[in-house]
């Protein structure tokens, strides 16, 4: 049982492939190449990827709203989608004047300006290949640690005790990574276990274990 969790780095796209053994690779794919994974991951029954999919015309996105809820003082770590118009302007002042428009005030950063080709990428994708699904990587690792019944408090996944926390949680969930991962080692260390927990959670969805927030997914357009 083949899966596949992807993540962005500054590169393209880092992809850890998984299996009900464990880890079995890791790959990099450049921006706007993600479909060379689908065509070489078509045995794959999941593919959980960091990157928002279904973006709202106006407001805020279920979703968001629920991964902000499943945090204990951590609502910080999910950002907001913002709304398609605000994604397709040209330049970021115009897109945080738009977004404010339609989000009763909330402009958008220049992070997640800076996502929206990525997003556009993924969104065709996911529209005509029904493995592709959301992941928020931290809720991810949140749940890991649920799923053993321990307590998250780790730092950020930068920082030494956030990656050894992370990479400690993920071992003991069944998901090794290797210290050599090939070109994958490439991407940033944020990276690979951000693609790593979305590939946990691919997983958990291929077993039918793995839970949707919010429960009911809404329908975006």
């Amino acid at each position: 049982m083949l899966v596949i969790g992807v993540d962005g780095y500054k590169g393209g796209w880092v992809a850890v492939w998984a299996n009900e053994t464990g880890f079995v690779k890791a790959t990099v794919y450049k921006q706007g190449q993600l479909d060379d994974l689908l065509d070489q991951g078509r045995e794959a029954v999941a593919i959980g990827i960091d990157i928002p999919i279904g973006i709202p015309k106006v407001g805020s996105r279920k979703a968001d709203v629920a991964a902000r809820g499943f945090f204990d003082g951590l609502a910080p770590w999910v950002f907001m989608t913002p709304p398609r118009a605000a994604l397709c302007a040209g330049t970021f002042p115009e897109a945080n004047q738009i977004a404010k428009a339609l989000r009763n005030g909330v402009g958008i950063s220049k992070q997640a300006f800076g996502l929206r080709h990525r997003i556009f990428e993924v969104e065709p994708l996911a529209q005509h290949d029904l493995r592709i699904f959301e992941v928020h990587p931290e809720v991810s690792f949140l749940e890991m640690a649920r799923y053993r019944n321990e307590t998250w408090t780790s730092g950020r996944k930068k920082s030494w005790i956030g990656f050894h926390a992370r990479i400690g949680l993920l071992e003991r969930n069944g998901l090794t990574i290797p210290v050599d991962i090939g070109a994958a080692g490439a991407a940033g260390v944020d990276d690979v276990l951000d693609a790593a927990a979305a590939a946990w959670t691919a997983l958990r969805k291929a077993r039918n274990g793995a839970k949707s927030l919010p429960e009911d997914p809404e329908d975006i357009d």
